[in-house]
């Protein structure tokens, strides 16, 4: 949300000499708000989300993608879609750093699963902490 992760245009905020290209895209330089909202790897993501989620995710900066989060409703359920928000843009990093360091292919689909698994596992906790 801080716009403090190690994009190439953070980098060269902070000096650093960097030739940018978005390398999910391959399309225009790497930002911070290309990559997580308007690269088409990422609106293929929030986009399957939203069809799930049966909501609209306002993907004009990070902070508004929060603004999807029902305001009233119960906590388990804003504690969800905060998940969901966060997942997914941890997932568009995982993607990019896999893609970047280790020469790995990395599917949408593999993605989607990625977050499913990850949004599975904290339902399962959330379920379990509100039995105890």
């Amino acid at each position: 949300m801080h716009g403090k992760l190690p994009t190439d245009d953070n980098l060269r905020a902070r000096g650093c000499v960097v030739v940018s290209i978005c390398i999910l895209c391959y399309a225009v330089a790497e930002s911070y708000n290309h990559l997580f909202l308007h690269c088409p790897f990422a609106v293929a993501i929030w986009s399957w989300l939203e069809a799930q989620m049966q909501c609209t995710f306002d993907r004009s900066s990070i902070l508004t993608l929060l603004s999807v989060v029902p305001r009233m409703c119960s906590s388990q359920i804003r504690d969800m879609f905060y998940v969901v928000i966060i997942h997914t843009v941890h997932t568009i990093w995982l993607v990019l750093n896999a893609l970047r360091y280790s020469s790995e292919t990395f599917s949408l689909h593999g993605a989607k699963e990625k977050i499913l698994s990850l949004l599975i596992c904290q339902v399962i906790y959330l379920l379990g902490s509100a039995y105890l």
